[in-house]
C-alpha cells in the first residue's frame, strides 16, 4: 500500500515508492531512543508489525476503544519477537524496551485517519503513551495468534480419563486447567466463562463448579469487561471427592 506523503519525527517513508523506509524510521527511532539498539536486526521486522498493527486499525470504527489499540500492538510486538531476540533482551524490561514503538504507532494512525476513542490515553502525549504500552505489554501473556485455551482443550481430549471426575464437562475443564497451569507453574491461569461455554458447549458456570469442588482456587476476582481484566485461578490438582449426579449433568448443560 502506498502510503501518503508524510513529514513526522520518526516515521520515514520513501517519497518514490510510497512504502515505509524502514531502516531509515530505525535509524531515527535509535537516536531519540538509543536502548532501542538492543532489538538489533529486529528492529525493522518490529517497525513493520507496528505499521502494519496501525493500518488495521479501522478510522470509522467504534468497536475499539484506545487501550486496546495498545494491546493489539503488544501481542502484535510479542508474535514478531524471535527466540533469538528475546534472549538478547533477557536481564532488561522488554516493555520498556520496545514502548517507543508505540509513539511510531501514535505517528503511524494519525497518518492513517484513526481516531481513538475512549479517553483513557492521552495520544498527543508521548511519554504517557509508552507509559500505558508498557503496562500494556506486562498484562499480554499471548502473542498475536496464540490461542493457549484451544490447545489445552486438544491436550485434554488426548487424556480424557486424567481425573477421576464423574462429569465429563468437569472432567474435560479439569484437564485443559491441568494444561493450562503446566504451561505457567508459577503463574495464575484464565478460564473466560464465554470461551469456556462456546469451547465446551456447556453453561459458563461450570468454571464455578471447579471451583466449588476444590480443583481450582480463584487468584484474583479483578474482573472487568470494560477494562479486559479476567478473573485468575490456579489449578490445585486432585483435591475433591465429589462424584456429581445425573442432575449436575442437567445442570451444567443450561
Amino acid at each position: 500500500m502506498r502510503l501518503p506523503s508524510h513529514t513526522g519525527a520518526y516515521l520515514a517513508i520513501d517519497q518514490d515508492t510510497g512504502l515505509i523506509d524502514r531502516d531509515k524510521t530505525a535509524a531515527l527511532l535509535v537516536r531519540a531512543f538509543p536502548t532501542l539498539e538492543i532489538v538489533g536486526a529486529h528492529l525493522p521486522t518490529c517497525i513493520e508489525a507496528t505499521m502494519d498493527t496501525a493500518a488495521k486499525m479501522d478510522p470509522h470504527s467504534r468497536g475499539d476503544l484506545d487501550y486496546q489499540y495498545l494491546f493489539k500492538l503488544a501481542r502484535a510486538l510479542k508474535a514478531r519477537l524471535p527466540p533469538s531476540c528475546r534472549q538478547s533482551l533477557q536481564g532488561h524490561s522488554t516493555a520498556r524496551v520496545l514502548a517507543p514503538l508505540a509513539v511510531l504507532f501514535q505517528e503511524a494512525i494519525e497518518l492513517f485517519d484513526v481516531v481513538p476513542i475512549g479517553g483513557r490515553v492521552d495520544w498527543n502525549d508521548a511519554d504517557q503513551v509508552m507509559a500505558d504500552f508498557v503496562a500494556t505489554y506486562r498484562k499480554v501473556r499471548y502473542a498475536k495468534d496464540e490461542d493457549p485455551l484451544t490447545d489445552a482443550h486438544a491436550a485434554a481430549l488426548q487424556s480424557p480419563h486424567l481425573f477421576p471426575i464423574a462429569n465429563r464437562y468437569e472432567r474435560l475443564l479439569a484437564g485443559i486447567a491441568h494444561h493450562l497451569q503446566l504451561a505457567h507453574p508459577e503463574e495464575p491461569i484464565f478460564l473466560p466463562r464465554k470461551r469456556i461455554a462456546e469451547l465446551l458447549g456447556v453453561s459458563p458456570r461450570l468454571v464455578s463448579y471447579l471451583v466449588e469442588d476444590g480443583y481450582l482456587t480463584l487468584e484474583s476476582d479483578d474482573y472487568s469487561f470494560t477494562t479486559g481484566v479476567a478473573k485468575s485461578y490456579r489449578f490445585l490438582g486432585i483435591t475433591s471427592t465429589r462424584q456429581p449426579d445425573n442432575q449436575d449433568h442437567q445442570e451444567i448443560q443450561d
